[in-house]
């Protein structure tokens, strides 16, 4: 079950790490995202779109705000989760995605918890990824490297069925599993579906099993890469 940096001790999670965390589903407001921003990102696009979207929607330019938000839609080339960001809060706003993309999988974080902590993997389909471990390891991932999309892109591919059945969430983020389950969670244009129950029943479903078997097979690649500890995108050791 993931026990992959076998540290000694096992420290609470931070409350850095526990905000880590809540952002890899890329559900913020406008007001948290944008609160969160430096004041030279808040100046930089595609940030300064949300940071301008915000305004709008604070003076009640609502039409302004989903045109900011639609910019960003219209940028080529940026992050899995700008996209998500985008979505979520042109949802807020009123509007949906094309059935056609609605429903395809940008992202999934699958956690697994444990009496001292809990593993959550992150991956997207620009091919980023996040690991944040038990222990207080964290791996950030935004290179390159066919192996590592490879393993990548089965771990989504494994959502698709899992998002048939999975149950749809119209609320703020919900938050760590309960004590005892492990989640799957899938990441697309019209929210947040997630499935959850006990890590032995899951493995042995025929739709949970394929996800976890993906999920720990790609935390191991990363933890493993020669990459980490060795430049900036690796584990913060």
């Amino acid at each position: 079950m993931w026990n992959l940096f076998r540290k000694k001790t096992i420290p609470p999670p931070s409350q850095a790490l526990l905000e880590l965390r809540a952002r890899l589903f890329a559900m913020d407001d406008l007001a948290d995202l944008v609160q969160g921003l430096t004041e030279a990102a808040r100046e930089t696009p595609p940030w300064s779109l949300f940071a301008s979207a915000l305004g709008h929607r604070q003076d009640g330019k609502t039409s302004q705000a989903i045109a900011d938000l639609q910019q960003v839609l219209a940028t080529p080339e940026l992050e899995s989760r700008i996209y998500l960001w985008a979505w979520h809060n042109l949802r807020s706003l009123g509007l949906t995605p094309p059935p056609e993309q609605a429903h395809q999988v940008r992202g999934m974080v699958v956690e697994i918890p444990h009496p001292e902590g809990r593993d959550v993997l992150a991956a997207y389909a620009d091919h980023h990824a996040r690991y944040l471990d038990r222990s207080g390891g964290v791996i950030f991932w935004d290179a390159a490297d066919e192996p590592i999309d490879r393993l990548i892109g089965a771990l989504l591919e494994t959502g698709g069925p899992v998002l048939q059945r999975a149950q749809a969430w119209d609320k703020p983020e919900p938050g760590p599993p309960p004590p005892g389950f492990t989640r799957i969670s899938i990441l697309t244009d019209a929210g947040l579906h997630f499935g959850q129950g006990p890590y032995w029943a899951l493995s042995r479903d025929a739709l949970g099993g394929p996800p976890l078997a993906a999920a720990e097979r790609l935390a191991k690649a990363l933890v493993n890469h020669p990459a980490i500890c060795k430049t900036e995108i690796g584990r913060l050791c």
